[in-house]
């Protein structure tokens, strides 16, 4: 065994980096469907779930979630830094987005199916 193994394994624990470059307080079940590199992103939710948005900075840099919140299925998520908006289905959300050359994510988690 690696004998530096388990100070990687906490160096990663306490610096809150995952090997996805998930951001802290996305669930692990959360995927990245879409990224804002200084322009519109926007993502149409195939199902009902909970989004997360991400930002601003770059990657590697630290970043923190400036919404969070449930969707329903169809509904389009759309963070345009130029207009500094945050919309869903066209309806603007109370979110600080900055403008300029930023960088945003949107993360998506379906709610899980129930029998």
């Amino acid at each position: 065994m690696n004998r530096f193994l388990p100070l990687i394994v906490l160096a990663s624990l306490v610096g809150g980096c995952t090997s996805s470059g998930r951001p802290n307080g996305v669930p692990l079940g959360g995927q990245l469907v879409a990224e804002a590199p200084a322009q519109l992103a926007s993502f149409t939710v195939p199902r009902d779930g909970t989004i997360w948005v991400v930002g601003p900075g770059h990657p590697g840099e630290t970043r923190y979630i400036i919404y969070s919140g449930l969707v329903k299925m169809s509904q389009a998520v759309t963070v345009d830094p130029s207009q500094r908006a945050l919309t869903v289905d066209g309806q603007k959300i109370n979110a600080s987005v900055e403008s300029g050359n930023v960088y945003y994510q949107i993360w998506f988690e379906p709610t899980p199916e129930s029998n």
